[in-house]
C-alpha cells in the first residue's frame, strides 16, 4: 500500500464498500461543495487508484464537514445547518449521483457534524448555539430534538460522538464531555482547559480519548 495523491480540503470522512474499495468525501477547500473520491485496487497496475470521482457543488453556500452513513451523507452546512443526501450508485461504478433528500435548519453556523452508535442522531457543532443534536431515523426528515450551548463556551467548533457522550472542542476553552443519555437534556460531565485545541480521536479499543493541542502537543485522557 502507498500514497495515492493528496489535495488541500476541510472535513472529510471515509466509508469501506468493499475490501479493495474505499470511498473518501471531502469539503473542498473553498466549502463550495464536496467530493466522493473512490479509491481501489487496480489489480492490472497492482496500484491503488484514485481516477473515479464524483462532485456536489452548493451553489456558492459554505459546506463545512460531511459524515457518510452509506448510503446517506450528512453535512453541516453552516448557517443552514444539516443537510442530507443520498449516494446513488454501485460498489464498482465508475461515479456516483447525489440525490439531496433533506434538512433542518438550525441556529449559529454548523461547522461539525458526527454521528451516534446506533446511525439515528446526528451531532453538529455550531458556533455561537453549542452542541446540536438531530433526530435522522428517517433521512429525509430530520428533526432537531434539542441544542445545548454550555456555561463558558462560545466558539465551539467540533463534536465527536462515542455512545452517549459527545466529546467537543471549544475554541476559547478546550475539551468537555457531555452525556447525551437523555438528548432532550444534555450535560456537561467533564472539562479540560486547552490553550490551543485542534482535533479530537477517541480510541474505542483502549476506551482512550486523544487531544491535539498546537502548544501542548498530543495529549491522552483514558476513561
Amino acid at each position: 500500500m502507498g500514497p495515492v495523491g493528496s489535495s488541500p480540503f476541510g472535513g472529510a470522512d471515509f466509508c469501506q464498500l468493499a475490501p479493495d474499495t474505499v470511498i473518501i468525501a471531502h469539503v473542498e477547500q473553498d466549502n463550495d461543495g464536496f467530493a466522493i473520491v473512490k479509491y481501489y485496487w487496480d489489480p492490472l497496475s497492482y496500484y491503488w487508484s484514485d481516477d473515479q470521482r464524483s462532485y456536489y457543488y452548493s451553489n456558492g453556500l459554505p459546506l463545512n464537514d460531511v459524515k457518510i452513513d452509506y448510503p446517506n451523507i450528512y453535512i453541516a452546512a453552516g448557517e443552514r445547518g444539516l443537510l442530507t443526501l443520498h449516494l446513488e450508485g454501485t460498489t464498482f461504478g465508475p461515479s456516483y449521483n447525489f440525490s439531496p433528500i433533506g434538512s433542518c435548519d438550525l441556529s449559529g453556523n454548523s461547522v461539525s457534524v458526527s454521528l451516534n452508535r446506533p446511525h439515528n442522531r446526528v451531532i453538529l457543532a455550531s458556533q455561537y448555539s453549542g452542541i446540536q443534536i438531530v433526530d435522522v431515523v428517517d433521512p429525509a426528515n430530520p428533526v432537531l430534538i434539542s441544542a445545548y450551548l454550555p456555561l463558558e463556551t462560545d466558539d465551539i467548533f467540533m463534536a465527536l460522538a462515542v455512545g452517549d457522550t459527545v466529546y467537543a472542542l471549544d475554541r476559547s476553552h478546550g475539551a468537555l464531555a457531555i452525556d447525551i443519555t437523555d438528548p432532550t437534556d444534555p450535560q456537561t460531565i467533564w472539562k479540560y482547559n486547552s490553550p490551543a485545541p485542534s482535533r479530537l480521536f477517541f480510541d474505542e479499543a483502549e476506551n482512550t480519548l486523544f487531544l491535539a493541542d498546537e502548544q501542548r502537543g498530543i495529549i491522552g485522557f483514558r476513561w
